[in-house]
């Protein structure tokens, strides 16, 4: 899809989100290559909302196309660039957390403080084998650690009620019980069916 269909269907949302189509027709122009918060010239909180809104409407209209949720056969799919790459059976991506600083927001203690010692929000991110995010989940506070992340997120969800589509279990070469799917992360995330804890330390 082009960048000219995309931009008429983000409008299009757009116009559905506001009653006033002067104020839409300025979200749209903040859609185009080149503009800059700087040049704007409007009022800060104007500015602010329609950053919001255009950044929500992003993410409504385009990320069922450019992050769908894999299905069944997509999981083998991934689980086999892992194997490839990584002679790592069965993965289904690796997740991980990643603080973005912000400034610190008025009134709001030391809830966006990181073990870092700096103000953020935490992005939590599943990659596959080439690097692609296949899920994320933006907008925790920074104190959060990356496992109550993980554990309050919709990913976490979906693999407790097992409506993420993952496949059944199977035999892996060298193993003759069936071995489940699974996602790997570093030891800050907890131990589960789906979610394997490597030993702590360093070795």
């Amino acid at each position: 899809m082009t960048y000219s269909v995309w931009i008429n269907i983000l409008f299009r949302a757009l116009m559905r989100t506001t009653h006033c189509v002067d104020e839409a027709n300025s979200r749209r122009q903040h859609l185009d290559v080149g503009s800059t918060l700087l040049s704007a010239r409007i009022g800060r909180s104007t500015l602010s909302n329609i950053v919001r809104t255009v950044c929500q409407q992003i993410w409504d209209v385009m990320s069922s196309e450019c992050m769908p949720t894999p299905n069944e056969e997509d999981w083998k799919k991934i689980a086999e660039g892992f194997q490839h790459r990584a002679n790592f059976p069965h993965c289904l991506g690796a997740v991980d957390g990643k603080h973005i600083r912000i400034t610190k927001p008025p009134g709001s203690a030391s809830l966006y403080f990181n073990y870092k010692h700096f103000y953020s929000i935490v992005l939590l991110a599943v990659a596959d084998s080439n690097y692609r995010f296949t899920y994320i989940h933006v907008g925790s506070f920074g104190k959060d650690s990356d496992s109550t992340i993980f554990k309050n997120s919709s990913l976490w969800d979906k693999l407790q009620n097992n409506s993420l589509n993952i496949p059944s279990p199977n035999f892996i070469p060298g193993i003759n019980i069936p071995i489940p799917y699974a996602f790997v992360g570093d030891e800050a995330f907890g131990l589960s069916t789906n979610v394997p804890r490597p030993y702590a330390g360093k070795y």
